[in-house]
């Protein structure tokens, strides 16, 4: 599931990346256009939300630039998204260059996360699997 999500975020940020080049003059088209990032982004919201994974990180086989790296994107992808959303409501300039980075770094943390990312199985020692009788 991590590997869909981290494909609707990609999309979601290269057709925010493609509307500022192109316009329509069929003006549903143009809405159904505009509309499809923002249908990703909430399916992939959804899922983060309602599906979660048991995802571990073995800090000792990664570098230290990694992990590094690891802390920073998702806080830093964060930020920019709440502040493009705020600069958004605002009217402030540079909105949508702030929520199209945040798109695209949180887009990279989740493609790090993919590839080094292991799942951790579920186990639970209060359930007994084989009983004698």
């Amino acid at each position: 599931m991590l590997y869909f999500r981290t494909i609707l975020l990609w999309l979601a940020f290269l057709l925010f990346i493609i509307q500022d080049f192109i316009e329509f003059n069929n003006i549903s088209a143009g809405l159904f256009f505009r509309l499809i990032p923002s249908g990703f982004l909430l399916l992939w919201f959804l899922l983060s939300i309602f599906i979660k994974e048991n995802l571990r990180i073995e800090s000792r086989k990664l570098s230290k630039g990694m992990i590094l790296s690891l802390r920073i994107l998702r806080p830093s992808a964060s930020l920019s998204i709440i502040l493009g959303a705020i600069f958004k409501i605002l009217h402030y300039p540079f909105s949508n260059f702030l929520l199209i980075a945040g798109i695209g770094l949180m887009a990279l943390y989740s493609t790090l996360l993919c590839f080094i990312a292991i799942h951790k199985e579920d186990y639970n020692p209060d359930i007994l699997d084989d009983l004698d009788d």
